[in-house]
């Protein structure tokens, strides 16, 4: 921060020659201890920029081996899961014959509940006009 000349006039007419020059040279001081401290912190921020790159290099490098393990894991049970299923069906293969034959047997009886239905309606129909005819 610059000292202007208008403000060292205005502090010399106010208070004087010596408290004057006394403030202007610790405002001088103040502004080149800022400035240091300023540089320092910079300093700092880059250490402490370093420092947190490093740290972050490594915790990638960390997750990126822990990413493949966990990949690697997945892969074999896949694997595993796959081959048990493959098994599964093997040993249940034959039940699509037997599905198959469950089917056919459905069918049949639907059928033969079909045609009873028939008969029976038309059973009832008869019935129904022998007794209308009976009773004219």
């Amino acid at each position: 921060m610059a000292i202007t000349a208008r403000l060292t006039r205005s502090l010399h007419e106010t208070m004087g020659d010596e408290a004057a020059d006394d403030l202007v040279t610790w405002m001088m001081v103040v502004d080149s201890n800022r400035s240091e401290l300023r540089e320092l912190m910079e300093a700092y921020n880059g250490r402490m920029d370093a420092r947190f790159e490093a740290h972050e290099l490594r915790i990638d490098a960390r997750f990126l081996k822990m990413e493949h393990a966990i990949d690697a894991r997945f892969a074999s049970e896949r694997g595993t899961t796959n081959s048990q299923f493959a098994d599964v069906i093997e040993r249940f293969g034959h039940l699509d014959t037997s599905i198959a034959q469950l089917e056919a047997r459905m069918e049949r009886r639907f059928a033969d509940l079909l045609k009873w239905s028939f008969v029976f309606w038309v059973g009832a129909v008869g019935a129904v006009a022998a007794l209308a005819g009976v009773l004219k």
